[in-house]
């Protein structure tokens, strides 16, 4: 049976409007299975979340200008007190009351997701988060992953394909929590092997509904570059998900999931092959523009970002991991621009450029996919972005003749491209953009690496690099 059966069922229980009743074909319902083991379940709202939600916010947590978001809200448990604001997510359409996609857990409770994969894509991802916790009565943003995320890769579905099929995604803490929910789906005709878990570590975690001390988390859906784009925004707008709080009536002791271990990253197979073209490519721009003023733009490597987005240093320290992913390798800079110590203005002459440039971690068979965006540092907001479905052939103007060229990219950001006939991105004044006035930086990504199922090892590939040319 299908899940949106198992929608089905729910919709009925708990009243709500939703397709897919008339699908019903067997007996019982997924929450009278849950019932019957105890337990109760509350629905939520789940919603897309693009580029253009930014707009409202003072910090958009850098998010990937390549992606779109899928948020998960729930209701409060209602034994909870009010929950101060603290870092504000946005306004979500549907989103009413007291939901939100920001919550506390009991530490026998679970989030459920049911639902439909996104139609083809190059990358989407399930993951878990800390967002924030208490440090000296106030709660701080930590926003640091709970653990390797589901992805395009590694998530379950019935059949083994993923693009468009049913799956589950249960987060909990707690194993007979877990297992009486999975009893209750497998019950009502869901097939077990499209259920997935994320788990969370109740051993650092502050699990409980106490607002002054407890932590709380999110789960956060990233969709990347859509084969078709009119299916994807169509998925975006029907966002067929539906998400459940489900708790026992009756608080139960603690006894924790197995927590497992994250995947390894790299293959020791790295990037040194290209690192003569590369040079070669960084010699033939800066030639290019021998009568113009050029300067550096500093790109921390992402062996050197790795220790700042570290998850697991950013919850012992309490500080902010920006919604890191497991699935990604970063190189990102200026560093002080990023962390909000300095600044890098647009130039103000028409001919004024950006050149980024470095290897294409995707034609390298580092990653899926990767990408530079450039981000509105007073927003932390990604907003411009080239990936690697352009780069090929983007350092031909460069390196005509050398025989790696294809592995390599280089791409402008201008205020106006039609002054280029290289590979360009416009950057807009307006948001979202960047104004003369704002500061921007640069992040680079390379998503999942095939053989490990998660991002590459930062040394096994080149750092990026960017300059700065004025006429």
């Amino acid at each position: 049976m299908s899940v949106r059966v198992a929608l089905g069922a729910l919709c009925l229980v708990v009243s709500l409007s939703c397709v897919g009743e008339e699908e019903l074909a067997v007996g019982g319902d997924v929450l009278e299975q849950l019932r019957l083991n105890g337990l109760g379940a509350e629905p939520g709202v789940a919603t897309p979340f693009r580029i253009e939600d930014c707009l409202e916010l003072e910090n958009c947590f850098g998010n990937n200008a390549s992606s779109a978001y899928l948020l998960f809200s729930v209701p409060p448990a209602p034994e909870q007190g009010e929950l101060e604001e603290g870092v504000v997510i946005g306004s979500l359409p549907g989103v009413t009351g007291d939901m939100s996609p920001r919550f506390l857990l009991r530490q026998d409770e679970a989030i459920v997701l049911v639902g439909r994969l996104p139609p083809e894509v190059r990358y989407f991802s399930f993951a878990p988060y800390l967002f924030d916790r208490v440090v000296g009565g106030e709660r701080v943003t930590v926003f640091a992953s709970l653990g390797d995320a589901l992805n395009v890769s590694t998530i379950n579905t019935a059949g083994g394909e993923v693009f468009g099929e049913s799956s589950v995604v249960i987060l909990s803490a707690h194993a007979p929590t877990e297992s009486r929910v999975r009893e209750g789906l497998v019950a009502q005709g869901v097939d077990p092997r499209s259920i997935n878990s994320l788990v969370l570590d109740s051993s650092r975690l502050r699990l409980g509904l106490n607002v002054d001390a407890d932590d709380t988390f999110l789960v956060l859906g990233r969709v990347s570059l859509f084969a078709d784009a009119s299916e994807g925004e169509a998925y975006l707008e029907e966002m067929p998900w539906s998400v459940y709080r489900v708790t026992p009536k009756a608080e139960r002791a603690v006894e924790p999931l197995p927590v497992p271990a994250r995947r390894s990253r790299g293959t020791g197979t790295d990037e040194s092959g290209y690192e003569e073209a590369l040079e070669a490519l960084d010699l033939a721009i800066r030639e290019s523009y021998a009568d113009a003023s050029i300067s550096d733009v500093g790109i921390a490597s992402a062996t050197v970002v790795q220790t700042f987005l570290d998850p697991d240093s950013c919850i012992a320290q309490n500080r902010d991991c920006r919604g890191d992913v497991s699935d990604t390798t970063y190189a990102a800079g200026p560093l002080g621009v990023t962390m909000g110590t300095d600044e890098l203005l647009f130039p103000s002459e028409p001919e004024a450029l950006f050149v980024a440039y470095g290897v294409n971690h995707e034609a390298s068979g580092k990653a899926t996919y990767a990408n530079v965006v450039l981000n509105n540092q007073a927003r932390f907001a990604g907003v411009v972005a080239f990936d690697s479905r352009s780069m090929v052939g983007s350092a031909h103007r460069y390196l005509p003749e050398h025989p790696q060229r294809d592995a390599l990219f280089a791409v402008h950001f201008r205020r106006d491209c039609s002054l280029d006939a290289h590979p360009c991105v416009e950057v807009p004044r307006a948001f979202p953009g960047v104004s003369d006035e704002e500061s921007l930086f640069f992040v680079f990504r390379a998503y999942l690496e095939s053989a490990t199922g998660v991002g590459p090892a930062a040394a096994e590939v080149l750092a990026e690099r960017v300059l700065m040319v004025r006429p």
